[in-house]
């Protein structure tokens, strides 16, 4: 018996393509309400986005490199509620950081 996973079909990732393609212009646009199922891609893209919010501090968790970031990642933090410019907001912090775990 065969144990070779079957390719994915090219109609579903065009599918997806197109959706992705779909909620950047809408985050990027400022969106709030999005449906449900552009809600899990946008959700996905705010999680990777407040890592690289971190990832983009100076020497104190809080303060960030307004570069390290895309426009994507901003527009994806904001729609989830978060404010790259108000540390209260962050989701994710640095280990030494006096808001993690709060």
């Amino acid at each position: 018996m065969d144990q070779t996973p079957k390719p994915i079909p090219l109609d579903y990732e065009h599918r997806e393509l197109l959706a992705e393609e779909k909620v950047t212009r809408r985050l990027l646009a400022g969106a709030r309400n999005l449906k449900a199922d552009q809600e899990v891609i946008a959700a996905d893209w705010a999680f990777r986005a407040s890592k690289e919010l971190v990832r983009a501090h100076t020497d104190t968790c809080g303060q960030y490199d307004p570069e390290l970031l895309t426009d994507l990642d901003v527009a994806a933090l904001r729609w989830a509620g978060v404010d790259p410019a108000n540390h209260s907001t962050w989701v994710v912090h640095r280990g030494n950081c006096p808001e993690a775990g709060r």
